[in-house]
């Protein structure tokens, strides 16, 4: 049972971005159906009355902001609404199951994670060099028709760096963001004879994406990893953290900050994914505190006129901005606790901690697609190492 469950994680990580079909423009993919399978599997679901009512709140609570939002500001589109609704429920219900729930089973698959990792640095590595020493693009839309959201324009597949690696997925961004995960829950895992291997693979690949979030992301990674082998006082630990812009901005090549500096140039992907949120969200924020309906993104987003590449902006890049945006002074309480349980983890020199809580916060700065299934796959999969590492059989995360 093992050995099936290995090859079906191995095909849902690596075609988690080939499209089946489309219902009513909505991409299906493998992604809902391992969820699915995957928490009916390996979690025994348990809820208390404290745990229901929670669900109930946090279930509702957009439907709330929706009522508020159209009497007391103006009517917001209802069909938008009920789509990111539906997948609302489904992202939030999968998580906190994982969260609350017992353990059903204990399995390992690191080697499963490890073959995930290799298939896809090697062909994003091959991807950008066919490209750029025999100018190719036999690589790139390797799904055809069949790519999430249909095939990429190979006009966007060079940075002001060279080739960029999409590797099996729609855009660089997630194909850093695939990776990051893959290295960090192998890291959580992994034994010290078998790291070495993951940092390497792991570098080389988010390399080969030339993703601003992702290289900074994984460095800060490194660097917190680095920091718990090198100091076992906690007052030193904790002040090395805030050196940490420091240490990065001494230590990055010049080459990756010719990348990392993109994010001061309006348009780029970087500047929209990290400064443009700010911008944003500071305007929803001044509109209505507790949150701006589901579904009102694109409409809010291009009235503010933001340049996005050579056109208007008309969506979030970022995942904790489009939490904001959508649950206002509500999900600052969320950032608050994700940041108490890292700074935690690292006080205590608690390395499983430390990648997960990082994690949890860094995958939000990937995308913007935080409620599709294909960004909640991976969050169950650490979810399950996490418990499987540390609690064993325990009931809740937090």
């Amino acid at each position: 049972m093992i050995l099936n469950w290995g090859f079906f994680l191995l095909g849902s990580i690596i075609f988690i971005h080939f499209m089946f079909f489309s219902f009513n423009g909505f991409p299906l993919t493998v992604a809902p159906i391992t969820i699915a399978f995957f928490l009916s599997a390996h979690f025994r679901i348990t809820l208390n009355s404290t745990k229901f009512f929670l669900l109930l709140l946090i279930l509702f609570w957009p439907i709330a902001i929706f009522l508020i939002y159209s009497v007391f500001i103006k009517s917001a589109e209802i069909t938008d609404f009920i789509s990111t609704y539906l997948l609302w429920v489904f992202g939030s219900l999968t998580i906190f199951i994982g969260s609350v729930s017992y353990l059903r089973k204990e399995n390992n698959y690191s080697n499963v994670y490890k073959m995930a990792l290799f298939m896809i640095v090697c062909f994003s590595l091959v991807q950008v060099l066919l490209l750029r020493f025999f100018d190719s693009t036999a690589l790139y839309n390797p799904f055809g028709a069949f790519t999430y959201f249909g095939e990429y324009s190979l006009s966007k597949i060079f940075s002001i760096t060279g080739p960029r690696a999409f590797g099996l997925f729609l855009e660089p961004s997630f194909n850093a963001f695939i990776m990051f995960f893959l290295v960090s829950v192998l890291l959580m895992g992994e034994k010290n004879d078998g790291k070495k291997n993951v940092y390497f693979l792991g570098f080389v690949g988010i390399l080969t994406t030339a993703s601003a979030s992702g290289i900074l992301l994984i460095f800060v990674l490194f660097f917190l990893l680095l920091w718990l082998r090198l100091f076992t006082n906690n007052i030193i630990r904790l002040v090395l953290l805030f050196m940490l812009p420091l240490v990065l901005v001494m230590f990055i090549p010049d080459s990756l900050m010719t990348r990392l500096n993109e994010v001061n140039v309006e348009g780029t992907s970087g500047y929209w994914r990290l400064v443009a949120p700010i911008i944003i969200i500071s305007n929803a924020m001044s509109i209505l505190p507790i949150g701006i309906p589901f579904g009102q993104i694109n409409e809010f987003v291009l009235s503010m006129g933001l340049s996005h590449g050579a056109h208007k902006g008309s969506s979030i890049d970022n995942g904790m901005a489009v939490l904001i945006f959508y649950f206002g002074l509500a999900a600052f309480i969320l950032l608050a606790i994700i940041i108490y349980k890292l700074i935690s983890s690292i006080y205590l020199r608690n390395k499983e901690g430390v990648i997960f809580w990082w994690y949890v916060f860094a995958s939000l700065q990937f995308s913007g697609g935080v409620f599709l299934p294909e960004f909640i796959l991976p969050m169950i999969l650490m979810i399950y190492q996490y418990k499987k590492k540390l609690y064993k059989s325990a009931r809740c995360l937090i």
